[in-house]
């Protein structure tokens, strides 16, 4: 019954995702307008998965580099729902059912690791976005994890926040279930060789589920090597981690979500 219920409640906000989208978003949609249909959206999202989120640290910035760890799919609603912003993913993500078409929609920046060309081509849209004052979200793992450590960076996608002196924030993610007997890395975090559908049907089994993410002091990293970059902001982001205390809950009903609905919508208008 808790599965079923779970898949209804997902089946329908991903139905209002769609329509929303539709509705609000077009071909010249301007990014900052993306990245709040993405933050009410992934509220939307993260409600139809039973899945609160607890902000705590330091203020994210209007604009600059936001630099996780990656645990899974679920780190977007848990970043997205926090505040306005737009994610860097992999090309793969594109394909993904569901949160492929959100991704898309919210203005993601997609990366072709497989190619210097594309890589070089996405350098310089995370740039220009970077320069026109949007707050971006990079995973520097370049891959997820089951949470136990923080992988080594991939360094490439750093260069540009070693040129440009805008605020680079650490953040650092985790996820509890209610049931302590449940494994974090196992039933929550999508790594691995896991396949989507399957995962996302053993999680709608889970109740109590907890989205922790912790905001690190904003820095300028212009002028650094950017292997020494990786360094100090992966240490960082393990002790982020550790200290994931006095969040601050986000609550999300079916009332929250409709009221930030219309306030999005007065402002858009």
């Amino acid at each position: 019954m808790r599965r079923l219920c779970c898949l209804l409640r997902l089946a329908w906000a991903s139905l209002r995702v769609l329509v929303d989208g539709a509705w609000s978003l077009g071909p010249d949609t301007p990014a900052p307008i993306r990245a709040l249909w993405l933050q009410r959206n992934a509220r939307r999202l993260a409600w139809a998965f039973g899945l609160q989120v607890e902000v705590s640290g330091e203020q994210a910035p209007k604009a600059g580099l936001i630099l996780a760890n990656h645990l899974g799919y679920l780190d977007i609603l848990v970043i997205g729902s926090a505040f306005p912003c737009r994610f860097v993913a992999k090309e793969e993500v594109k394909s993904w059912p569901l949160f492929g078409r959100f991704a898309r929609l919210g203005g993601t920046i997609f990366v072709n690791r497989e190619s210097r060309l594309a890589v070089a081509a996405s350098l310089r849209e995370i740039r220009d976005a970077l320069s026109g004052g949007e707050l971006l979200v990079l995973f520097p793992e370049g891959t997820s994890s089951g949470g136990e450590t923080v992988l080594p960076f991939k360094t490439s996608l750093l260069q540009t926040t070693v040129e440009l002196n805008v605020p680079t924030v650490p953040a650092g993610l985790r996820y509890k279930l209610s049931d302590p007997r449940a494994s974090v890395a196992e039933e929550v975090c999508y790594w691995r060789d896991m396949e989507l559908l399957p995962h996302l049907l053993h999680l709608a089994d889970h109740q109590g589920l907890k989205g922790y993410l912790r905001l690190g002091s904003p820095r300028s990293l212009q002028g650094w090597d950017r292997k020494e970059a990786a360094r100090e902001i992966r240490e960082t982001i393990c002790t982020l981690i550790k200290h994931l205390t006095k969040p601050r809950l986000i609550e999300l009903s079916w009332f929250t979500v409709g009221a930030w609905f219309l306030s999005e919508n007065k402002c858009i208008t």
